[in-house]
C-alpha cells in the first residue's frame, strides 16, 4: 500500500511521546553516567594496573552503561509507543497550579554533573596519591619535577575528602531544591568560604612544596599570594553570582499579581 493512503505513519517513537523520551533519555543517562563513574573509580582505586588503565577502565565503563541506558530507554519507549501509548485529551484545567514562588532555577543536569565530580576527582587524586603516581610534574629543561612534597600529598588526603564532601552536599542541595533562594544561597557561601579556608590553609604549609621545585622556583611566596587571590575571587565571584540569583528570585517574587497564584483556569474564565 502506497504511503499516502495509511491512516497512520509509521516511528520508532511517535511524535506523541518524543518530548518526554528526551527528557527521559537525558535523565536517565546522566544518572548512569555518574553511577559508573563512580563504580568505574572505586574499581580503579582498588586495581593494581598502571594509572593510564585504570583510566581507560573508568571509560569504558562509563561508555558502556551510558549506550546501555540510551538502548533500553529507546527500546522502552519505542515498544510502549507501538502497544500501550495514548494520547491523553489535554485541557487548560489540566495545566499545573503556577507557583507563587519564583526564581533563577538549576539545571537538574548540571546538578547531576556537579555531584559526579564531586565524587570523581577527589577519588581519583587519593588514588594517585596512595599509588605514588605523578599526577603532576614540571619539566625543567631534561629533568622532571614533582611539585610537592610526600609528607604534603599524604597529609592532604583527609582533606581533599573534606572537599570532596562539601563539594557533594552543595551539588546535592542544588539537585533536590533546583532553584536559587535564600537558604541555598546561604549554603553555597559557607561551602565557598569552607572550600577557601582549606584550600589556602593548604597553601601555606611550610612542606608543601619539594626541595627540588622550591628550589627552581625561587619565590615560593609569591606564588603563593597569585594563587591565594586566584582562588579568592573565584569563590568571592561565585558568592556573588548566588546572591545575584537569589536577589532575582526575591525581586520576582514581590512582584507577582495576585492572579499568579491562581489556577489556570480561574484566570482563563
Amino acid at each position: 500500500m502506497p504511503k499516502k493512503y495509511k491512516n497512520s505513519q509509521r516511528y520508532l517513537i511517535s511524535p506523541n511521546c518524543y518530548e518526554l523520551y528526551v527528557s527521559v533519555m537525558k535523565m536517565v543517562v546522566l544518572i548512569v553516567v555518574v553511577v559508573c563513574a563512580c563504580t568505574g573509580t572505586f574499581l580503579a582505586v582498588f586495581s593494581f594496573g598502571p594509572a593510564t588503565a585504570a583510566i581507560a577502565t573508568i571509560v569504558g565503563i562509563v561508555f558502556n552503561g551510558a549506550l546501555q541506558a540510551a538502548f533500553w530507554v529507546t527500546a522502552g519507549f519505542a515498544i510502549f509507543d507501538r502497544y500501550g501509548w495514548k494520547l491523553a485529551h489535554w485541557a487548560p484545567s489540566s495545566l499545573p497550579h503556577l507557583p507563587r514562588q519564583t526564581g533563577v532555577r538549576i539545571s537538574r543536569p548540571s546538578a547531576v554533573v556537579g555531584i559526579a565530580l564531586s565524587v570523581f576527582f577527589p577519588v581519583f587524586f587519593i588514588m594517585m596519591i596512595l599509588r605514588s603516581e605523578w599526577f603532576l610534574m614540571w619539566l625543567h629543561t631534561s629533568e622532571a619535577l614533582s611539585p610537592f612534597s610526600r609528607a604534603a600529598l599524604d597529609r592532604s588526603i583527609p582533606f581533599i575528602i573534606l572537599l570532596g564532601v562539601i563539594a557533594l552536599a552543595i551539588n546535592g542541595l542544588k539537585l533536590f531544591w533546583a532553584i536559587w533562594d535564600l537558604r541555598l544561597c546561604i549554603a553555597n557561601a559557607i561551602q565557598n568560604i569552607a572550600w577557601l579556608g582549606i584550600v589556602v590553609y593548604i597553601l601555606h604549609w611550610p612542606d608543601l612544596l619539594s626541595d627540588d621545585f622550591a628550589i627552581f622556583a625561587n619565590n615560593v611566596s609569591k606564588g603563593v599570594r597569585f594563587f591565594t587571590i586566584v582562588f579568592v575571587a573565584v569563590a568571592a565571584t561565585d558568592i556573588g553570582l548566588s546572591v545575584w540569583n537569589t536577589r532575582k528570585g526575591i525581586l520576582g517574587q514581590q512582584g507577582q499579581g495576585p492572579e499568579q497564584g491562581q489556577e489556570p483556569s480561574q484566570v482563563l474564565t
